[in-house]
């Protein structure tokens, strides 16, 4: 909702569309940014009370609640405010872009091996790890010097490729686990899994071809139609859902 009040009238925009994606990812740097300087200054301000035999704890507690309430909307105002050449998560997401891959190379592979698809909390950490692949692309391609070929176009293509494989392997394990019965959560992240492969999918060849300086870069079309039926899907769960079972 609060996406679509932001586009206002432009919500149709390929460009207002990845906009938004854009100030998502720049509040979250923000914010994290907000909150480490939130936890240093809780430090801060109990080694000082503790210094003079006071107890922080009151403190500490207002200054954890509302700092970590008020962290978030401070950062999309200050994200809303700078200006394009300003922003800091296209930065974020070229230097742990590499680390990531490096990470996902060494971990997707073992997940597999081990079986580890079957538990429930690692298809989760999973899913969560397939969307921050997808926001670090997106944002990695943002703000990419305009040549025919940039270092950062091979990791964004190994980070999609990695992930549509591991995508693939979670959907086969958890299609499989249907036999022994739907139920609403089962549906809601196969729904989600085959959405994330289509997204990938779509996302492979363009990265390929323009990592090999051979193509240009369509895919802030196919995240913006993407977006909508995420969107369509999340509405589906929430409202339609839990009606059916």
């Amino acid at each position: 909702l609060a996406s679509v009040v932001a586009m206002g009238a432009r919500w149709r925009e390929v460009g207002a569309r990845i906009g938004v994606l854009q100030l998502a990812g720049e509040t979250a740097a923000f914010t994290a940014l907000l909150m480490m300087g939130g936890v240093a200054l809780v430090g801060i301000t109990a080694s000082l009370f503790a210094a003079i035999g006071m107890s922080p704890q009151v403190v500490i507690e207002w200054v954890a609640v509302y700092g970590a309430l008020g962290a978030m909307p401070v950062a999309a105002l200050v994200a809303s405010q700078r200006a394009e050449s300003g922003r800091v998560a296209p930065l974020v997401a070229r230097v742990f872009g590499p680390m990531a891959l490096a990470v996902l190379a060494v971990y997707l592979p073992l997940l597999v091996a081990s079986g580890g698809l079957a538990d429930r909390d690692s298809l989760l950490a999973l899913n969560v790890t397939l969307v921050a692949v997808l926001a670090l692309v997106i944002l990695m391609q943002a703000e990419r010097p305009d040549v025919a070929r940039h270092w950062t176009d091979g990791v964004a293509f190994a980070l999609v490729a990695l992930a549509l494989v591991a995508d693939l392997a979670a959907l086969g394990s958890i299609t499989g686990r249907l036999a022994g019965g739907l139920t609403p959560n089962r549906l809601a992240v196969v729904g989600l899994n085959a959405l994330a492969a289509v997204h990938l999918a779509g996302l492979v060849v363009p990265l390929g071809r323009r990592a090999l300086g051979r193509g240009e870069w369509p895919g802030d079309g196919w995240t913006a139609r993407c977006l909508t039926v995420y969107t369509a899907w999340a509405a589906f769960v929430v409202f339609v859902l839990p009606f059916l079972f």
